[in-house]
């Protein structure tokens, strides 16, 4: 059930994985929840750092080591929002692209070169 709500987010199945995991084993770094799910560290990373910047988890250092963790489950809800509203300001774009294509449907034979073949 999580990994198709993660993927209609746009995240992929080893994302949802790595979330999952890392919302199991609270504050861990790459390696420990790499092991826990059997994916290689550096795929991990990878995906974790990807979720720092869509500002899903957050990132935090012990003992010089960088460690990951969910503040809490509501951040899906907060991410899910910011979707919504993301796609409802598309959607009111939408029209004035559509009359930008037919401007451009309607100009584009008049545009055409004079191709004359021997």
């Amino acid at each position: 059930m999580f990994e198709k709500y993660f993927e209609n987010l746009g995240f992929s199945i080893n994302e949802a994985k790595v979330f999952k995991a890392l919302f199991t084993l609270w504050t861990k770094p790459a390696s420990i929840i790499a092991k826990y799910i059997w994916m290689e560290r550096t795929s991990v990373y990878k995906i974790l750092q990807r979720l720092v910047n869509e500002n899903l988890i957050f990132e935090t250092y012990k003992w010089w080591i960088k460690h990951f963790f969910i503040p809490n489950i509501d951040i899906l809800k907060e991410y899910t929002n910011k979707k919504i509203k993301k796609f409802k300001e598309i959607e009111k774009d939408y029209e004035n692209v559509k009359q930008e294509f037919s401007y451009l449907s309607n100009k584009k034979d008049k545009n055409l070169p004079k191709i004359t073949l021997f």
